[in-house]
């Protein structure tokens, strides 16, 4: 882990349940701690990286479906209903198309992965092929 990931990772944990006037005196005090120790110039990379840990946690309750294209989403109604349903999803999922995946669907929950992909599937059979 780079020097701004760690700082931002710091930011990041440190800021969690704090006041909007103890986020600024703690970014304050970040910004003080790394003209100390000539570390400045690494300000907009810490950025960058608090950022993503940002998104992350933001992204972390999205119910995100992966489709090829939109016929998929019809096709696959059955299993995608019934995957969202003992993962106990109760929202409607943020639908994105991926063309890359030819045909079927990802569904990507929190820390899980369900990949029912013509993609992966492919590129099973693919592997199993030519390994024999």
């Amino acid at each position: 882990m780079t020097h701004a990931a760690q700082y931002a990772l710091s930011l990041h944990e440190l800021e969690k349940g704090k006041s909007s006037r103890e986020q600024k005196a703690l970014v304050s005090s970040l910004v003080a701690l790394l003209k100390r120790k000539g570390h400045f110039t690494l300000l907009p990379t810490i950025l960058k990286e608090y950022e993503k840990y940002r998104e992350r946690e933001s992204d972390h309750d999205i119910v995100k479906l992966f489709l090829a294209r939109e016929s998929d989403r019809a096709s696959f109604a059955k299993e995608i209903k019934a995957e969202l349903f003992t993962r106990g999803v109760k929202k409607e999922p943020k639908v994105v198309f991926d063309a890359t995946l030819v045909g079927g669907f990802k569904l990507k929950h929190r820390d899980t992965v369900l990949d029912a992909s013509y993609k992966t599937q492919l590129i099973a059979l693919y592997q199993k092929m030519i390994s024999v």
